[in-house]
């Protein structure tokens, strides 16, 4: 996708809040040319937010990701796991664990 001559990945990110499905959308454009590190923008009025990130660990069969991202004005400095699957399986939980363990990311309080 094209946005002021650059290019970028349109961004939707699903949660729970409350027990409420809540979406957030924005735009990511690399920083890197091994395109490994981001700043994602928000879309409409989160225009003014914005984020940088990077990808940490990809597994092997590129199911799953591990991405950390910087502290902002809404979030704190954090961690995500990211997977093609729309639910974690306890093996797949087991792997990520061990993963972050091998990372040495400490304070992982649920893996879900």
């Amino acid at each position: 996708m094209e946005r002021k001559g650059d290019t970028v990945l349109l961004d939707e990110v699903k949660y729970l809040k409350k027990g409420k499905n809540k979406t957030i959308v924005g735009y990511d454009k690399t920083l890197d040319d091994s395109n490994t590190r981001f700043i994602w923008r928000g879309k409409g009025l989160l225009f003014i937010a914005k984020s940088k990130w990077e990808i940490i660990y990809i597994s092997d069969n590129h199911r799953w990701a591990i991405i950390h991202f910087k502290k902002t004005l809404f979030t704190p400095e954090g961690y995500d796991v990211i997977s093609r699957n729309k639910a974690m399986d306890y093996v797949l939980g087991l792997d990520v664990k061990k993963k972050l363990e091998d990372l040495s990311i400490e304070g992982v309080e649920e893996v879900r």
